[in-house]
């Protein structure tokens, strides 16, 4: 987090300003976590918002 904060993350974090953590998952390895990312970012916005309503309930 402190390196999206200043400015040395994620090119979209940089971009829109965003650093409200709302969702994430732990791996074992770099390979996996991409893999999981790549998937994610494929998904529809609502799918999106369904996996973290339902892992973070307000």
């Amino acid at each position: 987090m402190k390196v999206h904060k200043s400015g040395n993350g994620a090119n979209f974090t940089r971009k829109y300003n965003v650093f409200e953590l709302i969702y994430f998952e732990t791996f074992e390895d770099n390979k996996m976590a991409r893999k999981r990312e790549s998937q994610l970012k494929n998904w529809h916005i609502d799918l999106k918002w369904n996996l973290v309503e339902k892992s973070n309930p307000i």
